[in-house]
């Protein structure tokens, strides 16, 4: 099966799927996976909780006005779940069902 791992600009990319399929080829890596492609990796047991939708809002105008910065969403390649960024996540989903064109 062929892998979708692109080097684009300096930055390693792959899917989802390409991830879990080999995970031992991107630990200790940083690489750039669509944020579209985050939404359903979730982890079930998340400590931080974000009920309020109030909070998720606070977090999607931050990445509006703010933009992503530095700060990306950690995934852990052998559970195929993510293991911070959850809210940031949301955001985005929250966002792109405002406007799915835009992302």
């Amino acid at each position: 099966m062929a892998t979708s791992t692109k080097k684009k600009a300096g930055r390693l990319t792959a899917s989802l799927a390409d991830i879990t399929l080999n995970p031992e080829k991107y630990m200790d890596q940083v690489v750039w996976v669509s944020v579209m492609e985050l939404l359903d990796a979730h982890h079930p047991d998340n400590p931080r909780i974000h009920k309020d939708d109030d909070d998720v809002i606070k977090i999607a105008k931050s990445l509006l006005w703010f933009g992503w910065g530095e700060v990306g969403i950690s995934f852990n390649p052998l559970t195929g779940r993510i293991t911070g960024g959850h809210g940031r996540t949301m955001a985005v989903k929250q966002l792109s069902d405002r406007d799915a064109e835009e992302f």
